[in-house]
């Protein structure tokens, strides 16, 4: 690999890494919404707020480089890659409300198991020894968190377990169509149609199950609409920089920031077998980072 080869990797991986601790916070306000407002509710208000700000940059965008507000090229592709994205987050948010959050960033991992065959066969990518010893480092080490347990047992409901999978595996989906789009179109046309079309899929069933936002939750909601934003903005930026498979296995970092933010905020203790299976990610990622 190339000394440029090489930095933009190390690129990818660091916007990686930032996005999934930002992505930890939103996550830890998501769940705290789950005695306030319902999943499709708070989709909608995420989406909601997430596209007036981001039409603000756009029309800033546009006043300053006198482009067209915005990109119609690829409007096909944007708004299937949209909708996928929409459920996929909607899922995560039905498995926060119904398990640890924990348990739900482990599940989230196996996101990983659907990536490498998909970017495989359809972006071509190749699977070298070492990038297959860092993703089985990366398994065993989260297969070590998940065999640890908060009270005898995994505290999933088979509703908890089957939204994370779902969320993994359109996640994964949306990984590889990043991969193709990411260096083509702008960033702005990504967080745009993913919010628009957030508004529009889960307006109706928001509607349906509305209830009173008062203006502290709104005001969380709408730190974790930018905590998302800026995760989405990082994700599409690394694989912008990298090849799917150089920076997928970091997406397993998220798994001791999800521990930890449930055992400071929610109180859900490990076991001591999350210490040695956090070693064995973070190994694992220094072993990524050095190929």
């Amino acid at each position: 690999m190339s000394t440029k080869a090489k930095n933009r990797s190390l690129i990818g991986i660091s916007l990686i890494l930032l996005a999934m601790l930002v992505a930890t916070l939103a996550d830890v306000i998501a769940k705290s919404m789950s005695v306030t407002v319902s999943e499709a509710q708070l989709m909608f208000l995420r989406s909601a707020s997430g596209l007036v700000m981001v039409f603000a940059l756009m029309y800033v965008r546009h006043a300053r480089k006198r482009t067209a507000l915005v990109n119609l090229d690829q409007v096909r592709l944007h708004l299937v890659r949209s909708i996928i994205w929409c459920f996929s987050v909607y899922l995560m948010f039905v498995a926060l409300y119904s398990a640890p959050l924990a348990d739900v960033s482990v599940l989230l991992l196996t996101e990983s198991l659907f990536v490498i065959p998909m970017a495989v066969f359809f972006l071509r990518e190749k699977l070298t020894r070492s990038r297959s010893w860092v993703i089985f480092l990366m398994l065993s080490g989260t297969i070590c968190i998940l065999s640890q347990d908060f009270s005898g047992q995994l505290q999933l409901s088979p509703k908890g377990w089957i939204a994370a999978l779902g969320a993994a595996f359109l996640g994964a989906v949306i990984s590889v169509i990043l991969k193709s789009m990411a260096e083509k179109d702008e960033l702005l046309e990504f967080l745009f149609y993913s919010s628009i079309v957030g508004c529009a899929v889960f307006c109706l069933p928001a509607i349906l199950n509305w209830q009173s936002v008062s203006v502290p939750v709104f005001a969380a909601i709408t730190i974790m609409s930018i905590c998302m934003l800026v995760t989405h903005a990082l994700i599409v930026q690394a694989f912008r920089h990298s090849d799917a498979l150089v920076i997928t296995p970091f997406f397993s970092v998220s798994v001791p920031f999800g521990v930890i933010a449930g055992w400071l905020v929610f109180s859900e203790v490990p076991s001591w077998l999350f210490w040695p299976g956090c070693i064995v990610i973070v190994f694992a990622a220094l072993l990524a980072g050095r190929e």
